[in-house]
């Protein structure tokens, strides 16, 4: 075999390791999860610190909605699963739905929580915490998120007849921006547009969100493949 031929085939090695790279990262995102973005220091007072974060079948116009920032580094994520604490004295579900907010941008000023997606969501009686405190997750999510502000959240949708009212729990200490909340029907009368949860309580900064998933897999493999495509050709360069 020629120095040509040895040089293209190496390169062509290269190229097919970094291919399989990607997608083999792509198809075990959630075997290989790791923690993304952290804000779990939940404020347990008794009862814990939190708002009211709940979609009501039965009375939709007292429906209320939280949503909190992330800041997603340069190559993006791809976030499989989303974690949020809720304090719930009338208790939970196991398995219910959400709503699903995925929002871009700075503030959530032009996002409408009404039109989120809708999601499958568990829920567990969560080890931090007294009793009424539940980890609440949805996985499998697939979300491709690219570098800049995002505001993420879940609204478990929970008729306020069977379980009462669920409040998202807060956290000790805010993490970039506040979190934002909302009540579009105005049936708590305090506007229908996103407000600072401080204006509540002077505590309310942020809430307790976690996400995990994987750095997104394009980037590191996608510069590998091309570093070794480029290392075929000036080594073919070189040799000629």
């Amino acid at each position: 075999m020629t120095a040509r031929k040895v040089l293209m085939a190496r390169g062509l090695v290269a190229a097919c390791f970094a291919w399989f790279a990607l997608f083999g990262a792509i198809g075990d995102a959630r075997g290989g999860m790791v923690t993304l973005w952290n804000q779990s220091d939940l404020a347990l007072t008794d009862p814990p610190r939190g708002l009211l974060n709940s979609d009501f079948g039965d009375f939709p116009d007292y429906s209320a909605f939280i949503v909190s920032d992330i800041s997603v580094p340069a190559g993006g994520w791809l976030v499989d699963r989303l974690t949020i604490w809720v304090y719930a004295p009338g208790g939970v579900p196991t398995v219910s739905n959400a709503r699903l907010h995925v929002f871009r941008g700075a503030t959530p000023a032009g996002y409408d929580p009404l039109a989120a997606s809708t999601v499958e969501v568990h829920a567990r009686a969560a080890a931090e915490g007294p009793p009424g405190v539940y980890r609440v997750h949805a996985e499998g999510l697939g979300l491709e998120l690219n570098p800049g502000t995002w505001f993420l959240g879940l609204t478990p949708e929970w008729n306020f007849a069977q379980w009462g009212l669920t409040f998202q729990v807060a956290t000790r200490q805010p993490i970039g921006v506040k979190s934002r909340w909302r009540n579009p029907g105005n049936g708590w009368e305090f506007g229908a547009g996103w407000m600072d949860p401080g204006y509540f309580d002077g505590n309310l900064r942020d809430f307790a969100l976690r996400v995990e998933g994987v750095p997104t897999p394009g980037s590191a493999a996608a510069v590998a493949m091309l570093l070794g495509v480029a290392m075929g050709r000036r080594r073919l360069r070189q040799s000629t």
